[in-house]
């Protein structure tokens, strides 16, 4: 959360083009009690509250430790190790 438009606008886009993150959708965030916490309770939200500033917010989720940042595979399970793609040739 932030009351910097240009700095959000930022983090969005290089967070969302990144393969180790994906944005939390609108729903979850409306479902999710700590989200909404997040604009009034921290230090930041109360300064900008207090300055009657603009709140821009964006969660991000880290994405599944299997899916290897220099991929965008989205079934990285499936590609073979290399020992599955050994051809049993002895070295």
């Amino acid at each position: 959360m932030t009351d910097v438009k240009d700095l959000h606008d930022w983090m969005v886009k290089h967070l969302s083009e990144h393969p180790l993150f994906e944005a939390v959708s609108e729903q979850e965030l409306a479902e999710d009690v700590v989200a909404q916490k997040i604009m009034d309770c921290t230090e930041e939200g109360q300064k900008v509250t207090r300055n009657k500033g603009d709140k821009f917010i964006k969660i991000f989720r880290r994405t599944p430790a299997g899916v290897k940042p220099w991929s965008l595979d989205p079934h990285p399970e499936e590609v073979e190790s290399d020992d599955e793609r050994d051809d049993g040739e002895a070295e």
